[in-house]
């Protein structure tokens, strides 16, 4: 298939709780999709990793810190909508569109997925040059606050800050 990824991995057989906190913007999918999907069909547990090229018996399943389950609700949100809208509407969020990623472009051209937040938005299957996969330096918070425009509340009582306090 043309533009498919090389994957012939057994798909996850996971019911997903997804992340649905009063802090979410947003449009979140009701279940995992895109390359997150792909992430999942190992990281949930459901699958065994030596599930692919037509096997679909094996025994040998991820344990430990590499296992995300099926329970999302409160991981990072995934197959999750990043626009403009999402970035206004939110007022923590930089604007996706003009933010330099500090990968060469911005948020959106160098880690969503079709206006999405996928697992590979922050994370490289075949790079651990900075540790737990990361596709860049998270030293004092640097790849989240590539997104994420987090002041501090002592001096500036953002617009999330006040929805997750009065929904509290």
């Amino acid at each position: 298939v043309a533009g498919a990824p090389l994957w012939d991995r057994e798909a996850t057989a996971g019911t997903f709780t997804m992340y649905t906190g009063v802090d979410l913007d947003g449009a979140t999918d009701a279940a995992p999709t895109g390359a997150s999907l792909l992430c999942l069909g190992c990281h949930d547990g459901t699958v065994a990793l030596e599930n692919y090229g037509g096997v679909t018996t094996g025994t040998d399943l991820i344990t430990g810190v590499a296992l995300v389950g099926e329970d999302l609700s409160n991981d990072h949100p995934i197959s999750i909508t990043y626009t403009l809208a999402t970035s206004t509407a939110d007022g923590e969020l930089h604007d996706p569109t003009t933010q330099t990623s500090g990968l060469g472009g911005t948020i959106d051209a160098d880690m969503l997925f079709g206006t999405k937040v996928q697992c590979a938005s922050c994370h490289d299957v075949h790079d651990d040059t900075n540790g737990m996969f990361l596709i860049k330096d998270n030293t004092s918070s640097a790849l989240c606050l590539t997104c994420h425009n987090k002041w501090d509340e002592a001096l500036t009582l953002g617009p999330r800050a006040r929805r997750v306090r009065q929904a509290g």
